[in-house]
């Protein structure tokens, strides 16, 4: 395809004047960097991060936060253009240099609004303030070197050397082939996610299908609210998914139509399909055994009115959430999953196990988690996931269902873990499904869906029916 006109930015023309002495450094900047720098000695094992905006302006703070969620979202991307111009490994450089390289590169490469001389010169200022003096030097040569990496744009990611996809759909160019050849290396640098992740989805699915997953990565997720038990029903537009409806306003109007609303909640339509394909059940009695911030168990609640439901987790803030959301009442039990085995005593109807999963089917959702992929990761989630199944069997009646869910598109968690509960336990596996992310970068269509997998587990049925 012949290249497009950029749409972003034209190409460079001579180079951003270099940083004064006494360039101001941007409270949104500052914040930017403080925070990557935190974050650096974690990785790849993120958590969400958070500028500290407190006493910001809205814009100072939307900025903050833009960079640093660029920067996570597109990390080994930017630490891969930026090794290109090093002598030195990057992994040894100084926390401070490598947020001022994450900061400054997530604004070149990807926030077409931002000046570069402001991106550069700033940057420069808060590591010479925050490492010291001589590390500015560093970091203003290799982020011009960005500037003049950068040349055109497409409207479509090819897969060539010279690409950086983009959220958009289109790709960055540069002016050398600067990723590798060999595909799993080559996806994993540009868009950003771990090679074991991106060899999984190679060997699971193949390189036509992981090479979409990959890029599908990068798309802004979509809001989604279940408005299948809403009355009335709000004015949105639908997804193309039953009882799914689009959300394309403000999060404060957002917060706005939900408050004081029990019947309709945000939640994505392929997380919905667990609990929806156990709605031809009659339980009396649910446990949540790993219920988190709720959201199941209010899909839980609305699908099984006449049901008592326990919402029970491990976290004590996550359980002070769950409180304060369904209020102490006494259709809704709130408890420590220890505490609910000896409550329950195998006379659970169903039992929901929504367990901690790698994420691989919600990055657009949850970028931090794109970096953790890693065998030793994989036996860790496996070895919690087998203890949860194994606490779920001794809670469940003889006629009772376990409904297990992930969102990751893994088979080590999920059809595998399914097949070990049934030989461990005695188990039959029936409605195993697996949804795989919908909706590509620059698509803004009503198709959006994270990934999610789910199976009903429960004892052999005798006679006819079986």
């Amino acid at each position: 395809m012949a290249d497009s006109p950029a749409r972003r930015r034209p190409t460079r023309q001579g180079s951003p004047q270099r940083p004064r002495r006494d360039t101001p450094i941007s409270p949104s900047r500052a914040a930017a960097c403080a925070a990557l720098a935190e974050a650096i000695p974690r990785f790849p094992d993120l958590l969400p991060i958070e500028p500290d905006t407190r006493g910001m302006d809205d814009r100072d703070g939307a900025l903050a936060r833009a960079i640093v969620g660029t920067a996570v979202r597109r990390w080994l991307t930017i630490e891969h253009l930026c090794a290109r111009f090093l002598e030195k490994d990057l992994r040894a450089l100084d926390a401070g240099v490598r947020a001022g390289l994450l900061a400054g590169g997530a604004q070149i490469l990807f926030l077409d609004r931002v000046p570069d001389h402001a991106a550069i010169n700033e940057t420069v200022q808060w590591v010479k303030s925050a490492v010291k003096p001589g590390a500015g030097g560093l970091v203003n040569a290799i982020l011009r070197k960005l500037v003049g990496l950068r040349v055109d744009e497409r409207d479509e990611w090819n897969d060539l050397r010279d690409e950086i996809p983009l959220a958009e759909g289109g790709s960055l160019v540069l002016d050398a082939e600067v990723f590798p050849a060999e595909p799993a290396k080559r996806w994993s640098a540009a868009c950003s996610l771990s090679p074991h992740l991106v060899q999984t989805w190679i060997d699971t699915h193949g390189e036509d299908e992981a090479r979409w997953l990959c890029h599908a990565t990068l798309a802004m997720p979509t809001t989604l609210l279940n408005v299948a038990h809403a009355d009335p029903l709000p004015d949105l537009p639908s997804h193309e998914m039953d009882d799914v409806a689009v959300w394309e306003g403000s999060r404060i109007e957002l917060e706005s139509l939900l408050a004081g609303r029990t019947d309709l909640w945000v939640q994505d339509a392929a997380s919905r399909l667990a609990i929806a394909s156990v709605a031809d059940l009659e339980p009396k009695l649910i446990v949540d055994l790993c219920a988190g911030r709720g959201t199941k168990t209010r899909q839980l609640a609305a699908t099984f009115p006449s049901a008592r439901i326990i919402a029970a987790d491990v976290e004590k803030n996550r359980l002070g959430e769950l409180r304060d959301l369904f209020g102490g009442g006494d259709r809704v039990r709130v408890m420590h999953a220890d505490d609910a085995p000896a409550e329950v005593q195998g006379s659970a109807d169903l039992v929901l196990l929504d367990v901690p999963c790698s994420n691989s089917g919600v990055l657009r959702r949850r970028p931090e988690a794109r970096y953790r992929f890693h065998p030793t990761q994989t036996q860790r989630l496996v070895e919690i996931q087998r203890g949860i199944l194994a606490r779920a069997a001794g809670m469940v009646s003889e006629t009772g269902t376990i409904l297990y869910s992930t969102c990751s598109l893994e088979n080590a968690e999920n059809g595998d873990q399914a097949r070990w509960a049934a030989d461990a336990f005695g188990l039959d596996i029936a409605g195993e499904r697996l949804t795989l992310p919908r909706g590509v970068p620059g698509d803004l269509s009503r198709s959006h869906t994270d990934g999610s997998y789910s199976t009903r587990l429960r004892k052999p049925r005798s006679g006819p029916d079986g």
